[in-house]
């Protein structure tokens, strides 16, 4: 079977369908094998110190859940307008100006987005919206700002096999925070995100493996967070014994049709925090990175574990002058 024969499989955002992208290895026999343990240099932390340039004030992660933002009545599938007011689509802007919906990530910083680094292997027009919820109007009430991106800083140990599978987006023009723009928090490198949490993806990806279309208004799902044991043992069962889930992956979902499915890639996997005194306030568990097939009862989706790159994250915001406290609850 081919690399990308496997990928159409698994890979929960089409990623290595797009043009540019790294070439196949030849053949392999067993599909877990192409995520079987093999040695990887540790991720050294940078030292660099640089000053904060800007001061953020909005706490960060807080769940909308306002009259104001209340939309017509909706089904349990959709997020209300602003409800997660960090999460960004991302267009490609081709040569005549149209924006193709392409994936999403999320808002940490005015000039920063965390995203998946499969979508970002060759350079493209990139745009992101901030404020949006409904990715075909343009006449929403509360107006999304586009900005394009100037550049994109993939984890440096990110990998074919999508490991690691990070980037951050940097902005050519800061985004206005308000009611409808925020940021996402950022768990600390030491966090661990329980069993069953009570998580939720975001995103207009499709709302089926087969025949599935785009959502225009933003879609949400409850996936709750999955053991690394039990993952593994699930999908080894998919994908053969040689099959080991990598330390910089997690796990959550496994309910039917409750899922992250093509063209969620990069979206946010957030979780409540169990202690905060701020009421609604979540964290940003997981980025959607791959899964086999989507929404299939007692089949997890796998998602980038964000407290497994938080330092990478946060040595590149120091090195470009930024704070760090836009992110941190």
């Amino acid at each position: 079977m081919k690399y990308y024969m496997l990928l159409a499989l698994v890979a929960g955002c089409h990623a290595f369908f797009q043009p540019g992208a790294p070439p196949p290895p030849e053949q392999f026999d067993d599909p877990g094998s192409l995520f079987a343990d093999d040695e990887v240099e540790e991720y050294e932390p940078v030292t660099t110190t640089s000053p904060a340039i800007q001061e953020i004030s909005q706490k960060c992660g807080i769940r909308k859940d306002h009259p104001l933002f209340r939309a017509a009545t909706l089904n349990n599938t959709k997020a209300r307008y602003a409800e997660f007011n960090w999460v960004v689509p991302i267009f490609e802007v081709m040569w005549n100006g149209v924006e193709n919906y392409t994936c999403v990530g999320s808002l940490i910083h005015p000039r920063v987005v965390l995203s998946v680094a499969h979508y970002f292997v060759t350079k493209r027009n990139w745009l992101i919206r901030a404020g949006d919820w409904n990715i075909d109007e343009n006449n929403e009430f509360f107006k999304h700002q586009s900005i394009y991106v100037a550049t994109v800083e993939k984890h440096p140990k990110f990998n074919a096999k999508l490991r690691f599978d990070a980037a951050l987006l940097f902005l050519v023009s800061p985004v206005t925070p308000n009611q409808h723009v925020g940021f996402a928090c950022l768990p600390h490198s030491n966090s661990v995100t329980l069993p069953g949490s009570a998580c939720i993806v975001t995103g207009w990806g499709v709302d089926s493996f087969k025949d599935g279309h785009i959502s225009d208004i933003m879609k949400m799902s409850k996936v709750p967070a999955v053991s690394d044991a039990d993952c593994q043992e699930t999908l080894r069962a998919r994908m053969g014994q040689a099959f080991n889930l990598h330390k910089s992956w997690m796990c959550a979902g496994g309910r039917t049709g409750e899922d992250a499915c093509l063209k969620d890639g990069g979206a946010p996997l957030v979780c409540p925090y169990t202690n905060s005194a701020t009421a609604n306030q979540y964290y940003q568990a997981g980025i959607v990175s791959w899964g086999y097939n989507c929404g299939l009862d007692g089949v997890p989706g796998v998602y980038t574990k964000v407290a497994e790159v938080r330092q990478w994250i946060d040595d590149q915001m120091v090195a470009n002058g930024y704070d760090t406290m836009s992110y941190t609850a």
